[in-house]
């Protein structure tokens, strides 16, 4: 097998690293450096499973009926085509179980039927990508300080939005309350 590794898209935005990194992916056996220009589509229709650190190219592969292995918890984790690694000594057995897994498409259904349930529509990447021109974070977990007058003219801007996403959240929790308080 070969281990075929694509940069996360977002890196684009916040920076490439440093070419020495990816000079040594390029170097390791069995491991070939994908362009960030090929689509997720085409390399889950041509994998037999999908890696990823948290990304939501996990649960896209669900839906083309692959397993996938995770690197942390994240939302879609409940599904039994992802695979979670607690640990990297137990990365081969979950290759294993991964690789013999099937996806179940009901529950594959029953996810993305509750997922709209409780979701609401927001231009994010438009917001995340504007943040980052503005305030040039530097990394996912690497942010330049911002001063708080440009904080405050960012927020200002974009008051309609930051309105939208607040009044949504409470819409939800309004409405989940009300489902707990009828179980009651």
């Amino acid at each position: 097998m070969f281990l075929f590794v694509k940069e996360h898209p977002a890196m684009k935005l916040v920076g490439w690293r440093n070419l020495n990194f990816y000079k040594t992916i390029m170097k390791m056996p069995n491991v070939k450096l994908i362009h960030p220009s090929i689509s997720n589509e085409t390399i889950i229709q041509n994998s037999t499973i999908i890696t990823t650190i948290a990304g939501t190219t996990a649960i896209e592969a669900a839906f083309y009926e692959k397993s996938s292995i995770v690197f942390t918890d994240v939302n879609f984790s409940t599904l039994s085509c992802v695979f979670t690694i607690k640990n990297l000594e137990e990365l081969p057995v979950i290759i294993k179980k991964c690789l013999n897994s099937k996806v179940d498409l009901i529950e594959l259904n029953h996810y993305i039927n509750k997922l709209k349930k409780s979701s609401f529509s927001i231009d994010n990447i438009n917001l995340s990508t504007l943040a980052s021109q503005i305030f040039g974070l530097g990394g996912f977990l690497e942010i330049n300080k911002i001063s708080e007058s440009a904080m405050k003219e960012f927020l200002e801007t974009h008051n309609n939005e930051f309105d939208k996403l607040a009044n949504e959240h409470i819409k939800k929790i309004i409405s989940i309350k009300g489902k707990n308080d009828k179980n009651e």
